[in-house]
């Protein structure tokens, strides 16, 4: 059972708890690396959430819905 919500928990991020260990980001975490972009949102560009300073620009979309990672960032 420990293991189920260790694979399952999304905390918000927008991954679940396993992608983010299988990935060396930190589960309890928000944003792993403090860069201001949200652990999903980094993997979903194509960086490292582990890894400060390859954030993609806070004004790019990443996810195609209109607002920029600073905006998403704000609102959870």
């Amino acid at each position: 059972l420990a293991m189920e919500r260790l694979i399952s928990q999304d905390r918000g991020d927008g991954l679940l708890d396993g992608e983010e260990v299988d990935g060396g980001s930190l589960p309890y975490r928000y944003d792993s690396d403090g860069g201001g972009i949200p652990d999903g949102l980094e993997a979903q560009a194509g960086t490292n959430p582990s890894l400060a300073g390859d954030d993609p620009p806070r004004t790019a979309d990443l996810d195609g819905d209109g607002l920029s990672a600073a905006e998403e960032a704000r609102a959870g």
